[in-house]
């Protein structure tokens, strides 16, 4: 379970969240909704440990977030942010980053994380034929979305947070990641979802 407690956030004289106080527990979907603008991504990425709060607390199963390293968050958050640069990098070896919180370094991945990897794009309906060795930049927006969203699964938490997941979807594939969201929360994860539109 994940708790927020009179979260507070400023930046410089702005005011972006006053006394935000939520919980999220395991096995619900939960939504973030708001206008553009409102804050809806600074109060994901305080929860995830992308950001400090100005006053407040996150805590995980009752720890405090602030205390905790960031591979630990990691291993307990997996975060689908909003807007991200597009790598020259093939699908799946996009994926597999979301296995690096539990690799040391240098990173030399295992079977069970290729294992892990096809069960994320299976989920995110990212392994269309052909398509998973193909580049990022070949692929169109609705395509790479669903890597993002594989990459965040593949990080197999018991949490996942999703910012705007259904950017450049079609209407169909919208209802796919719905789908996809319901499902995780039926298998007992939290899952955060942040839109600025009902639909």
């Amino acid at each position: 379970m994940i708790e927020i407690r009179n979260l507070y956030k400023s930046f410089g004289d702005k005011e972006v969240l006053r006394g935000i106080n939520a919980t999220f527990g395991n096995g619900k979907t939960n939504l973030i909704i708001g206008q553009s603008g409102s804050g809806k991504t600074v109060l994901m990425k305080n929860i995830v440990g992308l950001l400090e709060p100005t006053s407040g607390e996150v805590l995980y199963d009752g720890a405090p977030l602030s205390g905790m390293p960031p591979e630990q968050v990691a291993r307990r958050a997996a975060y689908m942010a909003q807007s991200r640069n597009v790598p020259s990098i093939e699908a799946r070896r996009m994926v597999l980053h979301g296995r690096f919180p539990y690799l040391s370094f240098p990173r030399r991945y295992r079977k069970s994380d290729y294992a892990a990897v096809r069960r994320a794009m299976e989920k995110a309906d990212a392994l269309e034929p052909f398509s998973a060795a193909r580049p990022m930049q070949e692929r169109s927006g609705g395509q790479r979305q669903k890597v993002y969203l594989a990459m965040a699964l593949a990080q197999e938490t018991p949490a996942v947070f999703m910012d705007e997941p259904t950017t450049f979807l079609d209407v169909r594939h919208q209802m796919d990641v719905m789908r996809t969201a319901r499902g995780l929360a039926d298998g007992g994860k939290a899952v955060v979802l942040v839109s600025h539109d009902l639909c």
